[in-house]
């Protein structure tokens, strides 16, 4: 879904803005995750006056191998 598009769908808050996001990540590998909570980490450095045009986002981690081996989620 493109901007364009929310916007001729009438999809913008009230205020105007985009609807929120919610980045997650739903791992079910062997391995537990181990990748940095934010992709800039992940980003090599910028040099000079670049370096805030680096991404950065956060995630929701659901690694699900931690999440069955937790014992507050098997209550």
């Amino acid at each position: 879904m493109t901007i364009t598009h929310l916007i001729r769908q009438n999809k913008l808050t009230p205020s105007g803005k985009l609807p929120p996001v919610l980045p997650v990540v739903l791992y079910n590998g062997e391995e537990r995750w181990r990748a940095a909570p934010d992709i800039a980490d992940l980003v090599e450095q910028v040099p000079g006056g670049l370096e805030r045009y680096r991404p950065a986002l956060g995630y929701l981690l659901l690694d699900e191998g931690a999440i069955v081996n937790d014992p507050a989620w098997s209550e």
